[in-house]
Formats: C-alpha cells, sequence, structure tokens
C-alpha cells in the first residue's frame, strides 16, 4: 500500500490491528492529509510520523495502546508548519491498567502551534505537570479536552485568549486555584467541564458576555461564595452543574428563569436560606433538579405549581418536614423523585399512585406513617422503590403485583405486620428484597422461589415461622440470604449447595434443629453464619476454604 504515493485519507479505524506503528506503510505517503488509525490494538512507542507525512492535517491514534512521552517532533513543530489536531485518547470509557498510554509533561512548543484550529484530545492519558500558559497561543483552537489526567496546578490566564474555543475539558485532574476571571472572554464557549478538580475560591462573575455557553459543570469542588448572578444572562445555558462545592446564598432567580435550562444541581453546598426564589421566577422548562444536602428547612414543595415539568426531583438529606403534597400527582412528568433522609410525616396519599412514569421513588428515612396504599399499583414504570425506615403499618398491598419492573424493594425498618402473601413471587424483576425489621409472620412463601433475578435477600429481624421453603433453593443468582432472628424450624437444608452464587448466609436467632453434616455448602461461601439455633453433629463440608464463622 505504501506505493500509493497519491493516497491522502487513510482511514483503518475499529478493527483488530497489532503491532507497533507501520511507518514502513507511511514513509512514501507522501500527500496523505488524514491518518486514523483509532481503535485498534496498535502498541510500542510513536514514531516521527510528521517527518514521513509532511501534509498531515488530522491525526487520531486514540484507542490504541501507545507509550511514552509526546513525540518531540509535535513539541517542536513549527507555526509555518501544518498543524495536526492530535487525538491521543482512549476513548474507551475506562483507563488502562498496564500502563499503556502516553505519559509525560504536556509540551510548552504546543503552543507554538498556532494554526492549530480544530481539535487537542488528550483525554485519559498519564499527562502530568502545570497547564503550559503558552496553550493560550492556540487562539484558533475549538475543542481542548484534557479531561481525566494528571495535570495540575492552576488554570492560566492565557487561557482567556482562546476566544474561539466552542468546548473545554478540564475535569477529573489535578487542578487548583481558582476560575480565572479573563474566563470572560470566550465568547464562543459551548461547553465548559472544570469538575472534579480542587479548584477553590469564588467564581468570578463574567459570565454575561458568553452568550453561547449551553453547559457548565463546576461539581465537586471547593468554590465558595455565592453563585454569579451573570449566569442569568446565558440564555442558551441547558445544563448547570454546581453541587459538591461551598457556595452560600441562595440561588439567582434569573437562573431558574432561563427558557432552555433543563439541568440544575445545586445540592451538597451551603445554600442554607430560601433554597428556591418564588414559583414564579422558576423556569417551566427545568426538568432536572437536585437541591440535595443544602440543610434546607423550608419546603420548597409548598410551590408545587413551579415543579410540574420536572423529570427528575431530589431533595433528600434536607430538613424538610410536614406532609407529603398531594400534588405530587400532578407532576406527570416525573422520573425519579427522592426525598429521603428528611422528617416528612402523615400518611403516603392516594395520589402517588398517579406518576406513572416514575421510575424511581425513594422516601426513605423520613417519618411517613399509615399503610401503603392500594393505588402504589399505578407506578407501572417503578424500578426501585424505597420506603425503608419509616412508620409504616399493615401489610404489603395484594396490587403490588403490578409493579411487574420492580428491580429494588426496601422496606426494612417499619412496623409492617401480617403473612407475607404468595403474590410476592410474581415480581420476578426483583434483584434486592430487603423487608428486615418489621413484624411479619407466618411462613415464607414457597414462591419466593419464582424470583429468579434475586441477587439479595434480607427477611431478618421479623418472626417468620416453619422451615426454609424449598423454592427458596431455586434463586441461582442468590448472593445473600439473610433470615436470621426469626423463628424458623427444621433441619439445615441440603439443598443450600444449588446456590452455586451464595457468599452470605446468616440462619442465626432461629430454632433450627438437626445434624448439619449432610449439608454440603456452596464452595463460594465467604460468611456462614448459624449461632443461636440447635444444630448438632459435624461442621457441614465445603470444597475451599475461606469462611468467616460468626
Amino acid at each position: 500500500m505504501s506505493r500509493y504515493q497519491s493516497i491522502e485519507s487513510l482511514d483503518l479505524s475499529n478493527n483488530s490491528f497489532v503491532g507497533t506503528l507501520p511507518c514502513d506503510l507511511l514513509k512514501n505517503m507522501t500527500e496523505i492529509k488524514k491518518l486514523d488509525l483509532s481503535n485498534n490494538q496498535f502498541s510500542g512507542l510513536v514514531h516521527d510520523i510528521q517527518d514521513r507525512c509532511s501534509k498531515l492535517e488530522l491525526l487520531d491514534l486514540s484507542g490504541n495502546h501507545f507509550l511514552g512521552d509526546l513525540p518531540e517532533r509535535f513539541r517542536k513543530q513549527s507555526a509555518d508548519r501544518p498543524v495536526i489536531p492530535i487525538r491521543w485518547d482512549p476513548e474507551t470509557g475506562s483507563q488502562p491498567s498496564d500502563g499503556h498510554i502516553l505519559s509525560g509533561p504536556l509540551p510548552r512548543a504546543l503552543g507554538s502551534m498556532t494554526k492549530l484550529s480544530n481539535n487537542v484530545n488528550l483525554k485519559g492519558n498519564y499527562v502530568t505537570g502545570p497547564l503550559p500558559s503558552e496553550l493560550g497561543n492556540l487562539v484558533h483552537l475549538k475543542k481542548l479536552d484534557l479531561s481525566g489526567t494528571l495535570l495540575d496546578g492552576t488554570i492560566p490566564d492565557s487561557f482567556g485568549n482562546l476566544v474561539n474555543l466552542e468546548v473545554l475539558d478540564l475535569c477529573s485532574a489535578k487542578l487548583t486555584g481558582s476560575i480565572p476571571a479573563s474566563f470572560g472572554n470566550l465568547i464562543n464557549l459551548a461547553q465548559l467541564y472544570l469538575d472534579s478538580n480542587k479548584l477553590s475560591g469564588t467564581v468570578p462573575d463574567v459570565f454575561g458576555g458568553m452568550v453561547k455557553l449551553q453547559t457548565l459543570i463546576i461539581s465537586s469542588n471547593d468554590f465558595e461564595g455565592r453563585i454569579p448572578q451573570s449566569l442569568g444572562q446565558c440564555l442558551q445555558l441547558t445544563t448547570l452543574h454546581c453541587d459538591g462545592n461551598r457556595f452560600s446564598g441562595s440561588i439567582p432567580a434569573s437562573i431558574l428563569r432561563l427558557p432552555l435550562l433543563q439541568s440544575a444541581k445545586f445540592g451538597n453546598n451551603l445554600i442554607i436560606s430560601e433554597i428556591l426564589p418564588p414559583c414564579s421566577a422558576s423556569g417551566d422548562h427545568v426538568a432536572s433538579l437536585d437541591l440535595t444536602s443544602l440543610n434546607a428547612a423550608s419546603n420548597p414543595l409548598k410551590q408545587g405549581q413551579a415543579f410540574f415539568h420536572l423529570s427528575e426531583l431530589h431533595l433528600s438529606h434536607n430538613q424538610l418536614s410536614g406532609r407529603f403534597p398531594n400534588y405530587i400527582a400532578s407532576m406527570t412528568n416525573l422520573r425519579h423523585l427522592c426525598l429521603h433522609e428528611n422528617y416528612l410525616n402523615g400518611p403516603l396519599p392516594n395520589e402517588i399512585g398517579e406518576l406513572a412514569y416514575l421510575w424511581t421513588l425513594n422516601l426513605g428515612n423520613n417519618q411517613i406513617s399509615g399503610t401503603i396504599p392500594d393505588s402504589i399499583s399505578g407506578l407501572v414504570a417503578l424500578i426501585k422503590l424505597d420506603l425503608s425506615c419509616n412508620l409504616f403499618v399493615g401489610g404489603i398491598p395484594d396490587s403490588i403485583v403490578s409493579l411487574v419492573n420492580l428491580s429494588t424493594l426496601l422496606l426494612q425498618h417499619n412496623k409492617l405486620s401480617g403473612p407475607l402473601q404468595k403474590e410476592i413471587g410474581s415480581l420476578t424483576s426483583l434483584s434486592v428484597l430487603d423487608l428486615s425489621h418489621n413484624c411479619f409472620c407466618g411462613e415464607i412463601p414457597e414462591s419466593m422461589g419464582n424470583l429468579c433475578n434475586l441477587r439479595t435477600m434480607n427477611l431478618s429481624h421479623n418472626q417468620f415461622t416453619g422451615e426454609i421453603p424449598p423454592g427458596i433453593f431455586k434463586l441461582s443468582n442468590l448472593t445473600t440470604l439473610q433470615l436470621n432472628n426469626n423463628r424458623l424450624v427444621g433441619p439445615l437444608h441440603a439443598g443450600f449447595l444449588r446456590l452455586k452464587t451464595m457468599r452470605t448466609l446468616d440462619v442465626s436467632h432461629n430454632q433450627l434443629t438437626g445434624s448439619v453434616a449432610k449439608c454440603v455448602l456452596p464452595r463460594r461461601l465467604q460468611k456462614l453464619i448459624l449461632n443461636d439455633n440447635q444444630l448438632s453433629g459435624p461442621l457441614p463440608q465445603r470444597g475451599a476454604s475461606g469462611w468467616v464463622w460468626m
């Protein structure tokens, strides 16, 4: 193929080629402008491609196993030579653990590549050291992605010179210091990602001129002070994530009035005053609102009309009190409703069943009382239901069998009672079932053996009687089984051997009897708890060591 000197574009991406960079393939391709070798299995050092292919305009080596520092020729590229938009990032979603990835400091000479107008992408490499201020010379650059690297130090003021930049991604590095005020010059910026660093100080109020800004994510840093008012002038803003900092004061009303805002996260900050402006100021287009862990005592849910368009509402870990509001039923677009770790009280209204599109309902760790309403059967799309650590009484409603998509059911630490109905075996999508610390009684239904996807079952600290039903031994995916602190009787069944994925088995504090000598237990079992029963005989057999006896 190297005989074809007229080739201008060569794309070998998304194959399974191996070996080192094929320089013999390239040495005679004097006209090549685009070379894409991404997503293969090439390895070794990167040679001086540019000397061999002097007309290159685009080079993509991402998704391979190259290692070593950036090639010297790229570092010393002169301003009058064709500039290459280099992509080294793995682009696989995970970082190699064997060191086969480019490393070393980011060369200052990269700043001399002043014709660079498209993309510099070093995402996910082991690039170290500070950000060179010379990068501010790349005034034609449109995208700079240095996310997931080991870069440290401060963000240079010279980055304010990148006036054509549309995407700047510096997330998940080790950057310190503050956001330069010169960022106000980035009038073409559409996406800014600074999350998961060690940035601090106040965020400069310079966003008024950034009229094209659509995404701003500064989560998981150490910013303080107030959220900038000028963000309310970014009329194209759709995503604003400020969670996981130390912002104080209130949320500017102008932000929630932004006409295109869809996802807003303010949780895990020090915002302790009125956490939302009056409902008339809230945007009709906000779809996701996160106000988790703000120590808020006032209940923004009283402003129900402000939330009708939400698909996600997160108000967990606050100090919200009062009854669960009936008008929640009007929020018919909700997919995720998370209000756990508050002080909500009173009954769960029947209207909750009108949220037919809800996927997650998390009301755990409140003071909600009364019975679980039959109307819960209306939550036909529900995947996770967490009503744990409340004051619910009565039994599980028969109507729960309508929740055919339910994967997680958490009802532990309530005052639920009565027998466990056999219909619960109809919830065949269940992966996690926790009914512990209640007052359930009677026998464990044989139909539990129909829960073929179950991985965790906790029925401990109840008043179940009778023998362990044989149906449980059909749960081939079960890893954790806790039946302790009940009134179970009978022998320890040999059927446990069928549970080949079992890691933890706790049947302590029951009234189990007989010899355990014939009970061969799963080889992968790591924790076996049998204490406070009436078992006898030699210890059960197992084909491998490593048990924890308790």
